[in-house]
């Protein structure tokens, strides 16, 4: 299993290292040659985390959560069945998995998952009673 921090994309947000403790836990043995690039982005109310995946179709995602781990499997279903013989082959799994640690502060009930244009879009909501406020600070 490989466990990779934050830092490894892109630096600190300050609130986001709480949400994301780990990133990149694999399942299957094919997972170890093939890492959907993921970006994640910190808005206000949410993060948006978006999985690049081109010509796959919605029905071969499954996006889970459990306890505080977000799990997205993808299961292409080619296998075993007759297609192009490949002399090199550097994308289209059949199948991965990526696992995410997420803390308290995403509300788990209100996770929700699309595919558009080849990107898996996955909005974590924030809790309410979680997010930052902001005040104004007088200078003296």
């Amino acid at each position: 299993m490989c466990h990779r921090s934050h830092a490894a994309y892109g630096g600190h947000h300050a609130g986001f290292r709480p949400h994301f403790g780990r990133f990149g836990r694999h399942g299957h043995p094919f997972a170890q040659a093939f890492r959907a690039p993921v970006n994640i982005e910190a808005k206000p109310d949410l993060y948006e985390l978006e999985m690049y995946l081109p010509g796959k179709t919605r029905e071969d995602f499954t996006v889970e959560v459990s306890g505080n781990e977000l799990t997205i499997k993808y299961n292409g279903g080619n296998a075993g069945t007759e297609g192009p013989k490949w002399v090199r082959r550097e994308f289209a799994p059949e199948s991965f998995e990526r696992v995410f640690q997420l803390d308290d502060s995403i509300d788990t009930e209100l996770i929700t998952a699309r595919y558009e244009n080849g990107i898996l879009i996955v909005i974590l909501p924030i809790k309410p009673e979680s997010r930052r406020k902001s005040q104004k600070v007088e200078v003296g």
